[in-house]
């Protein structure tokens, strides 16, 4: 949740309002956004505003980090290129804005509700995405149009989605498009491609057999990277597509390409030979999807198809495509088995720092808890056993994820028999990014070098010890073979 309160900044003080001044320097200029308004439940707090960098992954960035004074007041401006979703994560919901640059917003914000001990402790807990309310009617038009857009869209889709299943020639899709666009005729830019891809999801569930003619719609140009609904329809047609449509020769020679290990830009080019493909900027981004797909799905070496990605850093050909590259080969590069282990400097019980390199030297079992989770719970008084009976090989760190740092002392007062180190996060959520912590428990093993052993490890009632007892056996070997030990022959005498 981006909600800061003063007492709880995770970066400095002084970095915040350098941010806020910085921001607030820029007048309503081309490239500029400006929020203003009062939100009295929020005042003395740092509301932290992000957009998606990927769409796929996703991933998204901070855009600005807002302060709400302590009259709940708040105006500020930012700088920002082009129209795009915006949004900021206020307890249980995700509130958003499609923002344009050069307009001033004056905004409404929901009644705050933070999110409930249940949902914090549900990996699968996702925010209520509500539009934020904009209170001045002149820079009302382009949200306004979408909302009513896509709430009128979703009551045509699901009323009529057996009648568009049913009906191979794709007339009603036709009929029921000519009836949206009859209603809805603004000619903002961004709300006329809004409204063309979300009427490709009609065509796909009425031309479903018809898949080569609706994937023209997208590789005709190049990919609309501030759209969130071109991503939905470019992930509904493009999830385990094959181009099936090769000619022999050109479909051996992308294999050829592939497998070999070739330059992101010459499996690019064997790609364009496909008649599919009528835009670089959008066959280079399907490559990079097929290759981020395969390498989860396994149906490409994960060697290959990071090989390939990286590639795609140096060779491909637009800024854009380049970040998605270098995007879609970190996240393929995340705590991967055998590379260091993301850092961490967190307070223990006793508020003293600790830091991932003071466990160096020995294995590490790292988990993830929250107090509250019947889960974490068994799995402490397992964990309770690995101390006793694997302290001379294992080093055990258990990071709380509750919210309150007084709830882990508690915790320890109450359960004095754990003698292991617990650690609280911090409010950080970067660690949680880091270990890609969804939810609780969730654990790794970190070698005696600071390396990722087994990642994520399994719980502590699962099959831990047998996996540990190899990783620590081959580890062995390995420093044994590194440094064999110093042996006198007979001649030595």
């Amino acid at each position: 949740m981006q909600l800061y309160p003063k007492q709880f900044l995770k970066y400095s003080t002084v970095t915040f309002i350098f941010l806020c001044l910085s921001a607030n320097v820029f007048s309503i200029t081309g490239n500029s956004i400006r929020f203003t308004g009062a939100a009295p439940e929020y005042r003395g707090l740092y509301i932290e505003f992000n957009c998606y960098r990927n769409f796929i992954i996703p991933e998204t960035e901070r855009v600005a980090v807002m302060l709400i004074d302590n009259n709940g007041d708040f105006d500020f401006t930012f700088a920002m290129d082009e129209t795009g979703y915006v949004f900021a994560d206020l307890g249980r919901f995700r509130v958003y804005i499609y923002a344009e640059p050069g307009m001033s917003y004056t905004l409404v914000f929901p009644p705050f509700e933070p999110i409930t001990d249940e949902q914090k402790l549900n990996p699968l807990f996702q925010p209520e995405e509500i539009p934020f309310g904009i209170k001045n009617t002149e820079t009302q038009a382009l949200n306004r149009n979408i909302i009513e857009f896509n709430d009128a869209f979703e009551y045509i889709y699901n009323t009529n989605a057996v009648s568009l299943f049913t009906s191979p020639s794709g007339n009603r899709a036709e009929e029921l498009i000519k009836q949206m666009d009859e209603r809805f005729t603004c000619t903002h830019p961004y709300f006329v491609l809004h409204k063309k891809y979300s009427y490709l999801k009609l065509r796909h569930l009425s031309h479903r057999t018809q898949k080569k003619a609706l994937m023209a719609h997208l590789t005709e140009c190049a990919p609309i990277y501030n759209l969130p609904v071109y991503w939905e329809i470019f992930r509904t047609l493009m999830s385990g597509y094959q181009p099936v449509n090769y000619l022999a020769s050109s479909k051996t020679s992308l294999s050829a390409a592939i497998n070999l290990g070739m330059p992101f830009d010459s499996i690019i080019t064997t790609l364009l030979s496909d008649t599919l493909f009528r835009n670089r900027e959008f066959a280079e981004t399907w490559m990079l999807f097929k290759l981020f797909e395969s390498f989860y799905g396994k149906s490409i070496s994960e060697k290959r198809c990071m090989e390939i990605t990286q590639s795609a850093v140096e060779y491909a050909s637009t800024e854009q495509i380049r970040l998605m590259a270098s995007l879609f080969f970190k996240k393929m590069s995340a705590l991967r088995a055998g590379t260091a282990a993301p850092v961490f400097s967190l307070f223990n019980r006793r508020e003293r720092t600790v830091e991932l390199s003071d466990y160096k030297g020995k294995f590490l079992y790292l988990g993830f808890v929250h107090t509250k989770n019947y889960a974490c719970l068994l799995d402490m008084s397992v964990i309770e056993q690995f101390e006793k009976t694997m302290k001379n090989e294992l080093r055990i760190v258990t990071v709380v994820i509750d919210d309150d740092f007084d709830a882990m002392v508690e915790f320890m007062k109450k359960n004095s028999q754990y003698k292991w180190d617990f650690l609280h996060f911090g409010k950080q959520p970067t660690l949680l990014n880091s270990y890609a912590v969804k939810g609780a428990p969730l654990y790794y093993l970190i070698d005696p070098e600071g390396n990722l052993s087994l990642s994520p490890a399994p719980s502590p009632q699962e099959n831990f010890r047998q996996l540990f007892a190899e990783k620590y056996l081959e580890y062995q070997r390995v420093q044994l073979r590194k440094n064999p030990p110093e042996e006198k022959s007979i001649f030595d005498w």
